[in-house]
């Protein structure tokens, strides 16, 4: 059998890596294993199973396994996965870190020795039977904090001032995961070892002290190593402890906090100077548990993460099960069809009829002819109830409606593009425009907005019907940015087959540019009047399996712009052969977007 093994060695030395050890020894992936280094005897994790030799080590070199260390369980794949998302994130080796995370003890200690700790621990294991005490009362504030983790997923950050309390909902969060699992394990975090004791003397006085152990450096040898293996083992059901702790080994973890979360002591300052909180948003993600962070004054990374409005790129496969059989689901108009059709069922048109509710959009109009029928329908007043896309908002004369309601339009207040606003109000103001064409019915139709933000510039302008405010203030917030009307703009765009070819496809046309402009002082001079911005992804990134990159140019010289446009081409027409841009399918130039 062959083995990968980490052991502890400097990231960028020649020994850096996974060594590969053989061995008649039973042994699985987490064993820890005694393995000859040097001249050293030393404790290693494998980290890969092989039943052949690698091919790219020779047979010959390869040392045997002393001694596999069959007494201790393998650590779990969670904590082989921290640990080596902790080794390719800070820049260091996977045993460095691995072998840091373990207790020195065992790290030192013989087979021997260790089998005769692990006796006398086991020996001791049949007092570790935590009863919960019962918990204090809430406030309503608390009780609130508490339902609400009780229903999400997490992460949570728990904002308070010094004695409102924080503690007792770790507390409470901490208990009623143990009631609900018999097997559960917790970990609770502090900044400096001098708040462990106070932290575990009120965890002990509500637990009582069987199953709660500590982790800090300030600890021996051997109460590091007992309180380690009573979480590997799971007899230790909840675990107190600084940043050294996040690399407890807890099979069965399902809570974890960090109390002070904004405290500098959280991150490692030598080695491999991690932040054991952003570890614990990790490892909580890792292990399917939830996480608090808690503070009187958050670290604004938190604080900004914790506000409305932060964004993650969707994900094209499940994150975690990998299936990429995943699709948009949203409230469509397909599904405010089928709401509307339930909320009006006991509505009857003035004949008795039932409220007829119809739907306009692409898909319902994909056959010949079936948009024309639909529309017709409408006119006829066989339709009650309308809903649809932005298609029948422009241009249709549609006698009956008095009413109008644009569903969540609060999205185009905060797009990228920064012509998404004055779209949505021209939007709005056509949509507006559908309702009481009839003279008759004019004086009693109405717009409805649905918003979040119903107090901004566009909206007021909306309301007065005011388009030169609106477009007053879209103007000045566009010149202060350098946004056209006050400058010009293109794009060059770029179809692969992978994501990196296209953009470096663009990046390499802008760097043979800038090369061209050191030999050319008006090129130089030119192209300083232009601001080209690196290549990225577009918006939509992927269409029919094709990756698609942007590049966008900007300049107050029209003139400037176009020509440095024009040598751009030229670079990337001289480029295109080039073996370095294989996948490389199409490019074009967009000048004077409408989207970016």
């Amino acid at each position: 059998m062959w083995l990968d093994v980490a052991v502890s060695a400097p990231a960028h030395s020649q020994v850096g890596g996974l060594l590969t050890y053989c061995t008649d020894l039973p042994a699985q992936v987490g064993q820890l294993v005694r393995v000859p280094f040097g001249k050293r005897e030393v404790l290693g994790v494998v980290w890969r199973v092989h039943s052949q030799a690698p091919s790219h080590v020779a047979q010959s070199a390869v040392k045997h396994v002393t001694a596999v260390l069959d007494g201790v369980s393998p650590l779990s794949p969670h904590w082989l996965q921290l640990v080596q998302f902790t080794a390719q994130y800070y820049q260091r080796a996977i045993g460095e870190v691995a072998l840091a995370a373990l207790p020195p003890q065992l790290r030192d200690l013989t087979p021997v020795q260790l089998a005769r700790r692990l006796t006398k621990h086991s020996a001791s294991e049949d007092s570790l039977k935590s009863a919960l005490a019962s918990p204090w009362p809430l406030s309503a504030q608390q009780a609130q904090v508490l339902a609400q983790m009780a229903e999400a997923a997490g992460p949570f950050l728990i904002h308070g001032a010094t004695g409102s309390g924080k503690t007792e909902v770790y507390l409470q969060a901490v208990a009623r995961c143990l009631a609900e699992d018999p097997e559960a394990q917790a970990l609770m975090m502090v900044p400096e070892i001098n708040l462990t004791p106070q932290l575990e003397a009120r965890v002990k006085a509500r637990f009582g002290a069987a199953g709660v152990v500590s982790m800090h450096s300030g600890m021996t040898g051997p109460q590091r190593l007992k309180s380690w293996l009573a979480a590997h083992q799971g007899s230790a059901r909840i675990v107190l402890g600084t940043r050294m702790a996040i690399f407890a080994s807890m099979p069965k973890l399902k809570w974890i906090v960090v109390d002070e979360e904004h405290d500098a002591s959280y991150k490692q300052q030598e080695g491999a100077r991690y932040s054991a909180r952003d570890l614990a948003i990790y490892r909580a993600r890792l292990e399917g548990a939830k996480v608090i962070l808690g503070s009187a004054t958050p670290s604004l990374e938190s604080w900004h993460q914790s506000r409305p409005g932060f964004t993650e790129r969707v994900p094209r496969a499940c994150p975690a099960c990998g299936n990429a059989d995943i699709a948009p689901m949203g409230r469509g108009t397909e599904q405010l069809e089928e709401h509307l059709t339930e909320l009006l069922t006991d509505v009857k048109r003035p004949d008795g009829q039932a409220v007829r509710v119809m739907r306009i959009d692409a898909d319902s109009t994909k056959l010949k002819g079936a948009l024309e029928a639909q529309l017709s329908n409408v006119h006829s007043g066989e339709v009650d109830v309308l809903v649809g896309t932005q298609m029948i908002a422009k241009g249709h004369d549609f006698r009956r409606i008095t009413l109008v309601a644009a569903i969540n339009p609060d999205s185009a207040l905060f797009s990228s593009d920064f012509r998404a606003p004055e779209r949505l109000f021209a939007l709005l103001m056509q949509a507006g425009g559908r309702a009481g064409r009839d003279a008759a019915q004019s004086a009693s139709s109405e717009m409805w907005v649905q918003t979040f933000h119903p107090a901004h510039p566009l909206f007021e302008a909306l309301k007065q019907h005011d388009y030169p405010a609106f477009a007053e203030q879209q103007l000045k917030e566009r010149f202060a940015a350098g946004l056209p009307p006050s400058s010009f703009q293109a794009l060059v765009r770029c179809d692969a087959r992978m994501q990196a070819v296209a953009q470096a496809f663009l990046n390499h046309g802008h760097a043979q540019l800038q090369h061209m402009a050191q030999e050319d002082a008006a090129l130089a001079a030119m192209l300083a009047q232009v601001s080209v911005f690196s290549a990225v992804p577009m918006s939509i990134q992927r269409v029919a399996n094709v990756e698609r990159a942007q590049m966008l140019l900007e300049s107050t010289s029209r003139a400037s712009l176009h020509k440095v446009l024009d040598l751009l081409q030229t670079c990337l027409h001289a480029s295109r052969t080039d073996p370095a841009h294989k996948g490389l399918i199409r490019w074009l130039v967009d000048v004077d977007p409408l989207a970016i």
